[in-house]
């Protein structure tokens, strides 16, 4: 069995209406940032991050920042998706064997949470129209 690997940070999922300077919240709904550590759970979530990605089409969702270089103590992702599934697609490839520890709240956030917060968030979207 593989290891479970453990990326430390601090991450939230919200609408991107509330990301700043970011004009297509219309297309690109549900925003995720996610502030890790860069230690070897972080550089192996980088990677895996950018492959994800990259077979992602972009007009499913893609990565606005992703900020700071491989030397550095932490880095910081801010990604955009058109809709919960793109979303759920990138979690599942992202975290097949790894979980995301959450610093502020002090506890492990199941993937499922963050999907279910996309969810309700283009719910809204839906709803708001």
């Amino acid at each position: 069995m593989d290891k479970i690997q453990v990326v430390t940070g601090v991450t939230n999922v919200y609408h991107s209406h509330e990301t700043k300077g970011f004009q297509e919240a219309d297309r690109y709904p549900i925003a995720w940032e996610f502030m890790f550590r860069n230690d070897e759970a972080g550089r192996a979530f980088a990677l895996r991050l950018q492959a994800s990605f990259a077979r992602l089409p972009r007009a499913k969702g893609y990565i606005l920042n992703l900020d700071g270089k491989d030397s550095d103590a932490a880095r910081c992702v801010e990604c955009v998706f058109q809709d919960q599934h793109s979303f759920r697609k990138i979690l599942n490839e992202l975290l097949a064997d790894m979980v995301i520890y959450d610093e502020q709240q002090s506890q492990v956030i199941p993937k499922q949470e963050m999907a279910d917060k996309a969810r309700s968030l283009k719910r809204k979207t839906v709803l708001a129209i």
